[in-house]
């Protein structure tokens, strides 16, 4: 006959095998629901960027004052403004573009009858068709081109000064000030619109405050 004590053992050593069994299986489905959490909170999340970056995308630009030139202070890496040219560009018909990006980029980007400034040190550039070489230092350069296509060819446009920022750096705040005073009468004479997007946290405040307090500014 079976000892009575090994009955008990047996019992206690299948109970014990039962309760690993179920802490493993425990332990699977555990680790399963957590991935499974995970999964959920990535695609929640995903869902949410792309609502807010569609709800951004569809946030009309800025609008620019006619005859006048609006200096938009911007936070992030959103660029409305770029709507808000090519949709002026495709009322106005005629458009300049004054930017330290490459013409080819800045061509891929806007529409139409543009002339490009392009702000650039090195002399072993060459102006091409449609494309004005300009060192950013040479503010008088830029005013004179403005007057070159607007003015002399009697062209009602569009200006976007996209590289404010490297102007900014190669003068000081006088000179650009200045050259921005210059490039609104230009504006108000010749029913010329101006927008210059600027970087909010590259601007010293001490500039921001004088931009801000001679010149129609808004911040998004």
């Amino acid at each position: 006959m079976i000892d009575g004590r090994l009955i008990i053992l047996m019992s206690v050593l299948g109970i014990l095998i039962v309760l690993i069994w179920w802490a493993y299986r425990l332990s699977t489905f555990r680790k399963k629901r957590r991935k499974i959490d995970l999964l959920s909170e990535d695609i929640g999340k995903m869902y949410a960027d792309g609502v807010k970056n569609a709800h951004a995308q569809s946030r009309p630009g800025p609008e620019i004052p006619e005859g006048n030139l609006l200096v938009l202070f911007h936070h992030g890496n959103r660029s409305p403004w770029k709507r808000t040219f090519n949709r002026a560009l495709k009322e106005k018909g005629h458009g300049m573009v004054v930017s330290t990006s490459n013409p080819e980029e800045v061509r891929s980007q806007y529409k139409g009858d543009i002339r490009i400034v392009w702000l650039n040190r090195s002399t072993a550039v060459k102006a091409r068709r449609s494309v004005v070489v300009v060192n950013p230092t040479n503010l008088s350069g830029v005013i004179n081109e403005v007057d070159t296509f607007f003015v002399e060819g009697k062209r009602k446009g569009v200006i976007l000064l996209d590289g404010f920022e490297d102007i900014l750096r190669s003068n000081d705040a006088s000179r650009v000030i200045r050259f921005l005073n210059a490039m609104r009468d230009r504006c108000v004479g010749n029913d010329l619109s101006l927008i210059a997007p600027l970087s909010y946290k590259a601007v010293p405040q001490r500039v921001r405050s004088q931009i801000e307090e001679s010149f129609d500014t808004v911040v998004i």
